[in-house]
């Protein structure tokens, strides 16, 4: 999921969007989906969901909507579960590409998440 400000049609969410495409990735489109994929990846304990910000402080990855910040908390609390959630900034995705293993997100913390 891609949450902040992204512009359709700047160069670096083209780039992004073309390698998480090229990469298999599953895009989830409203925090709607995130929440539906927080269940179902939380039943299955298979799935990473990866909440890739674009880093601006006041952007909408600082504020996330009040039942999708529930719902990430609800899953990251859960002890029974091993499902992955990475909340990272940009970076992240070409770090990963040039590392050629998907990384932790230890450092690559977006600017103003209100999700620790």
């Amino acid at each position: 999921y891609m949450c902040g400000g992204w512009k359709k049609t700047s160069s670096k969410t083209k780039d992004v969007l073309l390698l998480l495409k090229e990469g298999g990735a599953t895009l989830l489109t409203s925090p709607n989906a995130v929440i539906k994929s927080l269940k179902t990846g939380a039943e299955n304990d298979q799935s990473t969901l990866v909440l890739l910000c674009d880093g601006a402080i006041n952007s909408s990855c600082s504020t996330f909507p009040k039942n999708l910040k529930e719902s990430i908390e609800t899953v990251l609390t859960q002890k029974e579960t091993s499902q992955a959630i990475l909340i990272v900034n940009a970076s992240w995705i070409f770090d990963c590409i040039s590392c050629a293993k998907v990384l932790g997100a230890k450092h690559y913390k977006p600017e103003g998440t209100l999700i620790k």
